[in-house]
């Protein structure tokens, strides 16, 4: 098992080096995306909840898409991210998969259980999933589930200009929580 792990952390480090590397101080602005002026940058192969995202415990229902947040915002501390590019979504955010020295965002975010699997990480969701960590401490709508209800404005330019509104506003209220 353990050389399964060196021989995983090889190749991913083998794939980094034909990649286009971005590494900048970036604002963290949900779980699986970060921004600075110029770039913004989706977590490739992972979905963690929405800004606005309510998932329930057994203390009672509580702000998932907030928690993912603040958990990548101290995964990364004061630390500048690197970032390697594996292409654009369709809103034109580079899809990369990320670093803070050698631990992978990414995967440390799944594995944590504040994101889900979306494409990749599939082993790291069964051991949150087992551990019962993060969101799997609960109950929660995968977050792709969650926006096709919550979101269904997103579909179109304009739909993405209300969801893009949604979004700020709950951020704004996430703000405004976290200074009372």
């Amino acid at each position: 098992m353990a050389l399964f792990a060196v021989m995983a952390v090889v190749a991913s480090w083998l794939e980094h080096q034909n990649r286009e590397q971005l590494s900048a101080e970036f604002k963290v602005v949900d779980g699986d995306s970060l921004q600075n002026e110029d770039v913004r940058i989706r977590l490739v192969g992972i979905d963690a909840p929405e800004i606005g995202q309510i998932c329930g415990s057994a203390k009672g229902d509580y702000r998932c898409g907030i928690e993912a947040r603040d958990f990548l915002r101290k995964l990364i501390g004061d630390n500048r991210p690197d970032c390697y590019v594996e292409g654009k979504d369709k809103y034109g955010r580079f899809l990369a998969e990320c670093f803070v020295g050698k631990t992978n965002l990414n995967a440390q975010l799944v594995a944590s259980g504040w994101a889900v699997s979306y494409g990749s990480y599939g082993w790291q969701e069964q051991v949150a999933r087992r551990g019962k960590r993060g969101l799997w401490s609960g109950q929660f709508d995968r977050p792709q589930d969650w926006r096709a209800t919550h979101s269904g404005l997103a579909d179109g330019p304009s739909g993405r200009i209300w969801h893009g509104l949604w979004r700020r506003i709950s951020y704004w209220f996430s703000t405004v929580e976290s200074n009372e």
